[in-house]
């Protein structure tokens, strides 16, 4: 009887651990790291937009262009949300698929390395794929500026140098939880 009882209890341990290692870990920490970081990459689009001269939301409006085609570079407040949108949508998948492939034990000069070479594969898919197929209006104007796109995904992977602190705070939290749950059962 007593054998049968730790067994459920290892099984219900082990089903807990990997469904909610994801769920209240590296889902929480990944929006996070995503939001921040998407964030930081919108700012420095944004000024250097208007350095260029352009309108602050330009660089909105051209990742609206992917629903609105080039009317989207004269669009208003319905491509400036929707390119925002499409955005933070991004940054918030690519935040959360960099938390699954970090630690929480990883130092922040790591993950920062990590994020900036992560952010330069982001690049890299975004201006030879994802671009030239899905939003053409954007890849236009993404080859007179390529230096600016390619520091805002700089930016971008270097912000998620927060990732192992955010994996650290979520993982105690979880642990609490399994130590919760383990004395219930």
């Amino acid at each position: 009887m007593k054998g049968e009882q730790d067994k459920i209890i290892e099984i219900r341990r082990v089903s807990f651990s990997d469904a909610n290692t994801f769920t209240h870990e590296i889902l929480p920490s990944g929006i996070l790291v995503g939001l921040i970081s998407g964030t930081g990459m919108a700012l420095v689009s944004m000024l250097i937009s208007t350095v260029y001269g352009d309108d602050a939301f330009f660089p909105m409006k051209l990742v609206g262009a992917t629903f609105f085609g080039v009317e989207g570079i004269i669009g208003g407040l319905p491509v400036i949300l929707t390119g925002l949108l499409t955005h933070y949508l991004l940054s918030i998948l690519f935040g959360v698929f960099f938390a699954s492939l970090t630690k929480s034990d990883f130092t922040v000069f790591v993950s920062f390395w990590e994020g900036i070479i992560y952010g330069m594969v982001i690049w890299s898919v975004m201006n030879y794929i994802v671009l030239p197929v899905f939003n053409p209006v954007m890849n236009d104007r993404v080859a007179f500026a390529s230096s600016s796109f390619f520091l805002a995904h700089l930016v971008f992977g270097g912000l998620l140098l927060f990732t192992p602190k955010f994996r650290k705070h979520f993982s105690r939290k979880l642990n609490v939880q399994r130590e919760h749950f383990e004395q219930a059962a």
